[in-house]
C-alpha cells in the first residue's frame, strides 16, 4: 500500500477497490462535489432552488456522491421555510455543512462593509454581520434578531466546517475565531502562491488541482441542449448558448499537467440558481426539460468522472484530515536553518521569504517569529493561536544597526499573544515586524554588530490579483502562509492551479 493509502486507512475512510485506468503507480484522484445555495426575492424561485437541491443531490447520491451544501444567513432561511424537512434531515444526519461567505445578497455585501477599515473595527464589522439578523430589502441589520453565522450554528448544533467566497483576512479570522471554520475556499484564487493547498490564518484553503467552474459546465450544457434542438426552427429554441468548449476535452488538459504519482484532487458543483436559470434581471427561467437534461449531463460528468476516469468520491471533512502540516510546528534545532532563510531571502531578494522549512516541512515566517523570539530570550517556544501582523508599519528610513545584545533584550520583552507585534521599539529606534525578523535572524547565527535593511512587511511573491480582495491586511496575514502536505509523501504537492490550464472562471 502507499503511503497515502496508509494515511486513508489510518483515518477510516479507505473506499472500495478504484476503477482506475492509469498507470499502475499512478497516485489516487479524488472528486468533491458543492452545491452552493442562494436567497430568492420570488416564492417561486425558492421552490425551483429546493427543487433543484433534490435533484442535484439524488443524482450524486446514486454515484455515491456526498454534495457538500454552502448557505448564506439568507438562504438558509429560505431552506427552512421551503423544506424544514430536507433541513432537519441535514441537521440530524451530523454531515459538515459550509458558509458560503455571509449574508448576501442584498448590497452592500460585507466584503464591502469591511472595506479599508483599520482590524479592530474591521472584525466589529463581521462579528456583527454574522450575529444579526439582515433584512433582505434594505440590507440592515436587525440587532434584535439572531441571523448569520449566529442562528446556523445554533440550529446545527455544530460549526461549519468552511467558508467560502471572501478572503479578506478580518472576515477570515471571525469566522475561525468565533465560529470553528477550519477551510477556506479562494486564498489561491486572490493570490500568486507556490501552491493551492496551503495554510491561512490556521485554515486549510480547498485544493482545488482540477475546478470545473459552473458557469462552464453550463455553458457547456447548454450547447448540447442546442445540438438537440437542432432541427426545431430558432424561434423554438430554449437557451442559445455561447461558444463552449468540451467539458471532457478541458478536464483531459488539465489533468495532462498534473504529476501522475502524487494524489490529486477535482471540485464540481454548481449554485442552486443554476440548475434553474434564475436571472433577476430578465426573469427568464429554464423550462421542466431543460432541467431535467441537465441533471442528466451531470449524471454523465460523474460517471465518466468515477468509472472512466477512477476519481474517488471524498468529502471536504476528508480532505481536511489529509492535510497534515496544520500540527507540525518548529523544533528547537529548527531555529539557525530557518533563520539562514530568511537572512538568504532577505539579503537576495530584498524582502522576507513566503515561507521557510526544516527536513520535516514548511513553517510561517509567524512561527519562525515565535521560535527565533524564544530562542534568543532562553525559553521554550509557544505556539499560541496566532495571527501575523494586523497593521502595516512603514519600512524604517534608513537602515538600523544594533548590536546582538539589544536585539536579545528586545526579544525577551516580547510576550506571545493573538497577534504579531506589527513595530518594535529598541534601542531609541522604531523598526517594523519585518525588520526586526531579519534582526533576530541575524543574531540567532552569531552576528554580534548587525545593520537591518529597511524592508517592507509583506513577503516576497504576494502579488495581487484582484486589489479588492487583496487588501494590505490580507496580504499581511501571507505572514500565516505555509503549504500544506500529505503527511507520509514527503510533503510533495501537485503544482499549483493554473488558469492557463484549469477550468476558468466566466470572465
Amino acid at each position: 500500500m502507499n503511503p497515502v493509502g496508509k494515511i486513508l486507512l489510518a483515518v477510516g475512510f479507505l473506499a472500495a477497490p478504484l476503477r482506475l485506468c492509469a498507470e499502475p503507480r499512478q497516485a489516487p484522484r479524488y472528486l468533491c462535489v458543492f452545491l452552493n445555495t442562494n436567497h430568492f426575492l420570488d416564492p417561486s424561485d425558492e421552490a425551483l432552488a429546493v427543487e433543484a437541491y433534490r435533484g442535484f443531490e439524488e443524482v450524486c447520491r446514486r454515484h455515491g456522491v456526498t454534495i457538500e451544501p454552502f448557505f448564506t444567513g439568507l438562504s438558509f432561511r429560505t431552506y427552512r421555510r421551503n423544506s424544514p424537512e430536507l433541513m432537519e434531515g441535514l441537521k440530524k444526519s451530523g454531515r459538515d455543512w459550509h458558509h458560503h461567505g455571509a449574508n448576501r445578497p442584498p448590497f452592500p455585501q460585507l466584503i464591502d462593509r469591511v472595506g479599508a477599515k483599520p482590524w479592530e473595527e474591521a472584525t466589529q464589522v463581521v462579528w456583527e454581520y454574522e450575529r444579526y439578523a439582515l433584512d433582505p430589502t434594505t440590507g440592515t441589520l436587525d440587532h434584535a434578531r439572531a441571523g448569520g453565522l449566529e442562528e446556523m450554528v445554533a440550529y446545527f448544533g455544530r460549526p461549519p466546517l468552511s467558508t467560502g467566497r471572501f478572503f479578506k483576512a478580518p472576515i477570515m479570522a471571525v469566522c475561525r475565531r468565533d465560529y470553528g471554520v477550519k477551510m477556506g475556499i479562494g486564498t489561491h484564487d486572490w493570490f500568486t502562491l507556490p501552491s493551492a493547498w496551503l495554510w491561512y490564518m490556521g485554515t486549510l484553503n480547498r485544493p482545488d488541482d482540477v475546478f470545473v467552474h459552473p458557469g462552464e459546465f453550463m455553458t457547456w450544457a447548454r450547447q448540447q441542449w442546442a445540438e438537440k434542438q437542432a432541427s426545431l426552427p430558432a424561434a423554438a429554441q430554449q437557451n442559445p448558448p455561447r461558444p463552449a468548449p468540451d467539458i471532457y476535452a478541458k478536464v483531459e488538459q488539465r489533468l495532462a499537467h498534473l504529476d501522475p504519482e502524487i494524489p490529486a484532487f477535482a471540485v464540481f458543483g454548481f449554485h442552486d440558481g443554476d440548475l434553474f436559470g434564475h436571472n433577476r434581471e430578465t426573469g427568464r427561467r429554464f423550462p421542466p426539460e431543460y432541467r431535467k437534461f441537465l441533471l442528466e449531463r451531470v449524471d454523465e460528468f460523474l460517471t465518466w468522472a468515477i468509472r472512466e476516469k477512477g476519481y474517488q468520491p471524498i468529502t471536504f471533512r476528508q480532505v481536511y484530515q489529509m492535510a497534515r502540516s496544520h500540527f507540525l510546528t518548529p523544533r528547537a534545532e529548527d531555529a539557525i536553518p530557518l533563520a539562514r532563510q530568511i537572512i538568504d531571502s532577505v539579503e537576495r531578494r530584498g524582502a522576507l521569504p513566503l515561507s521557510v522549512t526544516s527536513p520535516r516541512g514548511a513553517h510561517s515566517l509567524v512561527e519562525a517569529w515565535q521560535l527565533l523570539a524564544a530562542a534568543l530570550a532562553g525559553k521554550k517556544a509557544d505556539y499560541p493561536d496566532i495571527l501575523g501582523p494586523t497593521r502595516l508599519e512603514p519600512k524604517a528610513g534608513e537602515p538600523v544597526r544594533l548590536t546582538a545584545e539589544q536585539v536579545r533584550a528586545a526579544a525577551r520583552a516580547l510576550a506571545p499573544s493573538d497577534a504579531i507585534p506589527t513595530a518594535i521599539e529598541l534601542a531609541g529606534r522604531r523598526v517594523n515586524a519585518a525588520e526586526f525578523l531579519y534582526l533576530m535572524a541575524k543574531t540567532a547565527v552569531g552576528a554580534a554588530a548587525i545593520t537591518a535593511p529597511p524592508l517592507e512587511m509583506f513577503p516576497a511573491g504576494v502579488a495581487a490579483r484582484d486589489q479588492r480582495f487583496s487588501d494590505p491586511l490580507s496580504m499581511l496575514q501571507m505572514w500565516t502562509y505555509k503549504p500544506a502536505y500529505f503527511g507520509e509523501t514527503g510533503g510533495r504537492l501537485q503544482n499549483a492551479t493554473s488558469v492557463e490550464v484549469n477550468i476558468p472562471r466566466p470572465r
